[in-house]
């Protein structure tokens, strides 16, 4: 209510009455602290993992584990399946993906992968052809990216010490690719292998 004394102003209102919408939690009560960084990047990329999960339950996912190579359990009406050596199962419909070792769950890097693997999926077997990421249509930005994370990482990792890299690759299931002494094949996803 009002004072009949007080003159209205309702552009003001409506502007305060804005500012009030559009804040978040956050602006509301600065006590708390906004997501920043990889946090704030995990939350932003949910509402995609649940487009490409919405997109799986379409399917049956008898036809889901064949075309991505993966395995299906429907005792327990799980997918089952192996990245860089390591087990992982996606329940359904939940589609969420766990750790097989640790029971954990996923972070969004791992989870975001593996859906969009099995809702891209076509059956296609591996070629044992490599191609780089550059020569991929619109890939010199996963090139640059991998160069950044991955390269540059291995770098400062390794060097120039061949040993430690065998060592490193054999850890995570690296196979010689006979290649070079520093190459080595790991699989990657099913269906996607990955040279390094």
């Amino acid at each position: 209510a009002q004072s009949p004394n007080l003159p209205t102003n309702q552009s003001t209102n409506q502007q305060i009455n804005h500012q009030t919408m559009t804040q978040t939690v956050f602006d509301r009560n600065p006590t708390l602290a906004k997501p920043t960084g990889r946090t704030a990047w995990a939350e932003s990329f949910e509402p995609k993992l649940e487009e490409l999960r919405d997109s799986l339950r379409t399917r049956r996912p008898q036809m889901v584990a064949e075309r991505a190579g993966v395995n299906w359990q429907p005792e327990s009406r799980t997918l089952v399946l192996r990245h860089l050596d390591r087990g992982y199962r996606l329940g359904w419909p939940e589609l969420v993906a766990y750790d097989v070792e640790t029971g954990q769950p996923c972070g969004a890097e791992l989870q975001g992968l593996f859906l969009y693997y099995l809702e891209r999926a076509e059956g296609t077997p591996p070629t044992g052809n490599f191609v780089a990421f550059r020569e991929l249509p619109d890939g010199g930005f996963y090139h640059s990216a991998f160069q950044g994370y991955t390269g540059a990482l291995l770098e400062q990792r390794v060097g120039n010490d061949i040993d430690r890299l065998r060592q490193a690759a054999l850890a995570v299931g690296g196979r010689p690719t006979g290649v070079s002494d520093g190459g080595f094949t790991f699989n990657g996803l099913p269906r996607i292998p990955l040279s390094l």
